[in-house]
């Protein structure tokens, strides 16, 4: 068994990287394109992350990669994915034609982990159990971090939603349409080029950054470098899938915009926003969502990803519920210090009136 370990996305490590997508159940965010371009812009920028990315072989055939960064916080060496919040969905790359890393997986993470030392804490957020195979879940202590929420496709739009979709929902929408058509043409668009889906992107950064300010959320988009992010990510991320960028718009006004990834099977829904100034009231966002799963179904993927976050609408619009998971495991007494302090702060954080004050304050200063 040998372990190597990369601190760089060079060439040696693409060509192992891209071999291995094609092997493994992963995700559009375990590409190659999507981590290095992460690592690029928002990791090593803001974060200060070191890439220690481990590739696991048995006489030269690859059994696993794990895309995993180390970072210092307080002074403490924590171990995570990388990705950071961009990143929906975090696992590793298996492959399938060798389950040596998953019978063996204890054994071998033990190994992992010495490798990777100088270590106090290991924290991996967002964990997806894909074909319920990912045996960091299977064998390591995790709790449920959140839900996210996908819609299988059967059939056709109108087979689907009579099956799935409520009928006040649909009312509604048919409702708002109604409503917009009287005010000019309403129009379900696709960007089909670089110059469209930058432009798009823009706009999907500028919608989403004042909601954020509405709602006194922190704004992603206030920092230049998650901008950048999104303006300059690669449209296609290798084997495992490509940016897909929509919009709705009335006559020539865009009233809502989406910006998500979608692979051969799947459609990954990340950034819907849409226009303020009174566009609210017609529902522009669920509307481009119900063109999106038209779309999808007419394009026969097999499931609409709503993706993470427990907010009321995704439960109205989809028909299975995937847990997500999260294991923190403290390697040194500095790291199980360090996560005492870090349960102690969002226990404060209960308490109403520390809480709230806690957070303007964190605000101000992300």
């Amino acid at each position: 068994m040998n372990i190597e370990i990369y601190n760089s996305f060079d060439q040696s490590l693409k060509n192992i990287w891209e071999d291995i997508e094609d092997l493994s159940s992963c995700t559009p965010f375990q590409s190659f394109s999507w981590l290095e371009h992460w690592q690029k812009s928002i990791g090593s920028t803001l974060f200060k992350i070191s890439p220690f990315i481990v590739v696991i072989k048995k006489n030269e055939e690859v059994l696993a990669l794990l895309p995993l960064g180390k970072r210092k916080s307080f002074g403490i060496e924590v171990l995570e994915w990388l990705g950071g919040n961009n990143t929906d969905y975090m696992s590793p790359l298996i492959s399938e034609h060798n389950d040596l890393f998953i019978t063996d997986f204890k054994n071998i993470w033990d190994k992992v982990l010495q490798e990777l030392k100088p270590l106090d804490l290991v924290f991996l957020s967002k964990q997806v159990n894909l074909k319920n195979s990912n045996p960091f879940i299977l064998n390591l202590e995790n709790k449920v971090l959140m839900n996210s929420y996908q819609s299988l496709l059967k059939g056709n739009w109108e087979s689907f939603s009579k099956e799935y979709l409520s009928k006040k929902v649909l009312a509604d929408s048919r409702r708002q349409r109604k409503r917009l058509s009287e005010l000019g043409e309403l129009s379900f668009n696709i960007a089909k080029n670089d110059e469209e889906i930058k432009k798009i992107t823009q706009l999907m950064i500028k919608q989403k950054s004042r909601r954020y300010i509405e709602t006194g959320s922190w704004d992603m988009f206030g920092i230049e470098e998650y901008k950048n992010f999104y303006l300059n990510l690669e449209q296609k991320l290798g084997g495992l899938g490509r940016v897909h960028v929509s919009y709705l718009s009335l006559d020539k006004k865009i009233i809502a915009t989406h910006w998500g990834l979608v692979s051969s099977d799947n459609f990954y829904y990340l950034m819907p926003t849409h226009e303020g100034e009174g566009w609210e009231k017609f529902s522009p966002g669920k509307l481009l969502l119900e063109s999106l799963i038209k779309w999808s179904i007419d394009n026969n993927l097999k499931m609409f990803d709503l993706t993470v976050g427990d907010e009321a609408y995704k439960r109205k619009w989809s028909n299975e519920v995937s847990p997500i998971y999260e294991h923190i495991y403290p390697v040194s007494l500095t790291g199980r210090i360090y996560l005492f302090v870090q349960k102690l702060k969002v226990n404060i954080k209960r308490i109403p009136f520390l809480g709230k004050t806690l957070k303007r304050i964190y605000n101000l200063f992300r």
